[in-house]
C-alpha cells in the first residue's frame, strides 16, 4: 500500500478585525483636556458671579447713598419741598417734614381783641398767597441741629425760601407783618433786626401806616363832629404818640420797662445811646453795657436812630 504523508501547511496569522484595549496615553490626553477645559470654565463661570455680584453691591450701595444723601438732605435743610397748608401766618404744613415754624419770627395772633388782627390777617394772607400749595426750599439753622432741628416745643424751625429766592421769614419783617423773636438764637438775628427796624422806621405793618404818617394833616371843619374811632365799620388807625405820653414802655412780648434815668431837662426824656449809633430806653436788652445817657432831642440831632425793640421815642396807639 501506498503510504501518503500528510503536507502540513504554514497558516500566516491573521491581523485581528477589532483590536480591543486602552491606550493608556491617548486616554491621559483626553483627561488633560477635560481637566483644562473644566478650569477655564469655572475660571470663566466665578468670573461672571463675581462680576455680577459686584454690579448687584455697587447698585445697592448707590441706592443706600442716595437714600443716605435724602434723609441728609432732610436733616440739613437742602431740598425742595411742597407746603400743604397754612397753619398759622409763621407755621406751616410741608410734605415729609410735617409742621414748620418760620424760624427767628413771630406773627401777631388774629384775634378779635388783638391790637394788631387787621396786620394778624394781612400776614397770614401774605403767607398763603406766597406758599400755599407751592415748592419751597428749606434750610435748618445750626443752633437746633443738636436737636434734630425741632425747637423746645417740638416743632421744626426753618427758613422758608420761595421758589424764586425770597426768604419770607425776613419777607414777613419787612412788610411789618411779623416781629423778631428775641428769645431765640439764630445765624440771621443781625440781618432779622436790621428788617425789623427798617419797617420800624418806615411805619409800616404792626409799626403804623408809612402813608398815613407820611401825608400832611388835613384841616378840621369845627362844624364838623368828631368821629368816634370805635364806631361800626370805623378802622382804627395807628399814628405815633407823643414821647412824654407813652409812659411806661411796653414791648411786643408783653414787658414792661420803666425809665430809671432823670430828664436832663425838665419834660425832655432821657434815652441811653450806644456804640452801635442808636438810642434806647434804660434797660433795653440791645443797649449793652457802654450806653450813656442823652436827652432825646441831643440824640436825634447827633444822627442816632431809635431801637427797633425798646421804642425809645415812639409808641403806637389805636
Amino acid at each position: 500500500m501506498l503510504s501518503f504523508k500528510s503536507q502540513e501547511i504554514p497558516q500566516n496569522e491573521l491581523a485581528p478585525r477589532w483590536k480591543i484595549g486602552i491606550d493608556k496615553q491617548q486616554v491621559a490626553v483626553f483627561v488633560g483636556l477635560a481637566l483644562i477645559a473644566g478650569f477655564i470654565l469655572g475660571f470663566a463661570s466665578a468670573k461672571f458671579i463675581q462680576r455680577a455680584e459686584e454690579a448687584k453691591a455697587a447698585e445697592q450701595k448707590r441706592m443706600e447713598e442716595a437714600l443716605g444723601t435724602r434723609k441728609n438732605e432732610v436733616k440739613s435743610g437742602s431740598g425742595v419741598y411742597q407746603v400743604t397748608n397754612i397753619l398759622h401766618a409763621d407755621t406751616l404744613e410741608i410734605e415729609q417734614l410735617g409742621t414748620v415754624r418760620l424760624i427767628g419770627i413771630e406773627t401777631p395772633d388774629n384775634n378779635p381783641n388783638s391790637t394788631y388782627q387787621e396786620t394778624a390777617r394781612d400776614a397770614r394772607s401774605f403767607t398763603e398767597k406766597n406758599l400755599l400749595n407751592q415748592e419751597v426750599r428749606i434750610e435748618f439753622d445750626p443752633v437746633y441741629a443738636a436737636n434734630g432741628n425741632k425747637d423746645a416745643a417740638g416743632q421744626t424751625a426753618a427758613y422758608v425760601y420761595t421758589k424764586d429766592g425770597l426768604l419770607i421769614n425776613a419777607e414777613l419783617l419787612k412788610q411789618g407783618l411779623a416781629f423778631v423773636k428775641t428769645s431765640e438764637k439764630f445765624k440771621l438775628a443781625e440781618e432779622f433786626n436790621s428788617y425789623e427796624r427798617e419797617a420800624l422806621m418806615a411805619m409800616r405793618g404792626v409799626w403804623g401806616s408809612s402813608t398815613t404818617a407820611s401825608m400832611p394833616p388835613t384841616p378840621t371843619d369845627p362844624t364838623t363832629p368828631p368821629t368816634d374811632p370805635n364806631a361800626p365799620g370805623k378802622r382804627p388807625k395807628l399814628t405815633p404818640m407823643d414821647p412824654s405820653a407813652v409812659g411806661p414802655n411796653i414791648t411786643p412780648g408783653g414787658i414792661v420797662t420803666q425809665p430809671t434815668t432823670p430828664s436832663v431837662n425838665p419834660g425832655e426824656p432821657v434815652v441811653m445811646v450806644s456804640g452801635d449809633r442808636m438810642y434806647h430806653k434804660a434797660g433795653c436788652e440791645y443797649l449793652g453795657k457802654k450806653g450813656k445817657p442823652m436827652g432825646l432831642s441831643q440824640a436825634k440831632s447827633s444822627g442816632y436812630a431809635p431801637c427797633s425793640r425798646c421804642f425809645p421815642s415812639t409808641g403806637i396807639k389805636q
